[in-house]
């Protein structure tokens, strides 16, 4: 079924004006709300300095933030930063070297996060995980100042 024709508004019905045409009547203010998409927008305002209190909640919410990244690369047997990483393929946790080989040679022969059975030899090596906790200790640094 074919829908009804379109109806003009009251501003136009009488001259049947085309949206453009009629645009020459509107008030400047009103025609750049209508074609705000095709101007190119202005620049931004520059930001003013945040209040103190702002500031202070930022910087306690930066700090919380780089502490939950350090939580993610601390060893999970001695709670330290990493040193020498390793990961459990089974599991995914990260340990440091040292710690992971003493657990596995003087415990048990098993992950001590999720108990799966496992040897030296399965530790994946993480070489990348310095570098990321270098960049945490950087970051740590810089929130602090």
């Amino acid at each position: 079924m074919p829908s009804p024709p379109p109806t003009q508004s009251a501003s136009s019905s009488s001259s049947g004006l085309h949206h453009r045409d009629r645009d020459h009547h509107r008030p400047q203010q009103e025609q750049e709300q209508l074609h705000y998409s095709s101007r190119p927008r202005p620049p931004p305002a520059p930001a003013s300095p945040e209040p103190p209190r702002q500031q202070h909640h930022r910087s306690r919410v930066e700090e919380s933030t780089v502490e939950s990244l350090s939580d993610v690369f601390r060893c999970f047997i001695c709670m330290e930063k990493l040193r020498d990483a390793r990961l459990c393929p089974h599991c995914s946790k990260l340990c440091c070297h040292p710690c992971i080989r003493r657990w596995l040679t003087e415990q048990r022969p098993q992950c001590p996060h999720c108990r799966a059975s496992l040897h030296l030899d399965e530790l994946v090596n993480c070489r990348w995980v310095e570098e990321v906790t270098q960049q945490i200790d950087t970051l740590k640094d810089q929130v602090r100042t």
